[in-house]
């Protein structure tokens, strides 16, 4: 196996460059790449918001029944907090996959 270095890493950057050709269709391959990761990362959040979403609501039902949670105030602050950041992860996410196409159209109007 051959070390690379600075030069090594340059030419492999051009040899992908002339393998996906110019323009458009270069960076369409790479947003397609970064949809694939951003969709997995939506994905994520949305099962981290749904078990967060669950835990919630046990929480608030078992506090309803007349339960006291075992770690008190904090417990609950912890859990609607986590809730809350990772539905506006998802959110975050779901913006983000849905913006790319947006500019990619918009490129090609004014073409």
């Amino acid at each position: 196996m051959v070390a690379r270095g600075r030069c090594g890493a340059r030419e492999e950057y051009h040899r992908r460059v002339q393998r996906t050709g110019p323009g458009l269709r270069r960076r369409s391959a790479t947003i397609g790449h970064a949809l694939s990761a951003l969709g997995f990362l939506a994905g994520g959040w949305g099962w981290l918001g749904a078990n967060g979403w669950r835990a919630t609501a046990d929480r608030f039902e078992f506090i309803g029944e007349g339960g006291v949670l075992e770690f008190g105030a904090a417990e609950m602050c912890f859990v609607v907090c986590g809730t809350v950041v990772s539905i506006v992860g998802l959110a975050w996410s779901l913006r983000a996959i849905s913006e790319p196409e947006h500019e990619l159209s918009s490129e090609k109007r004014e073409m």
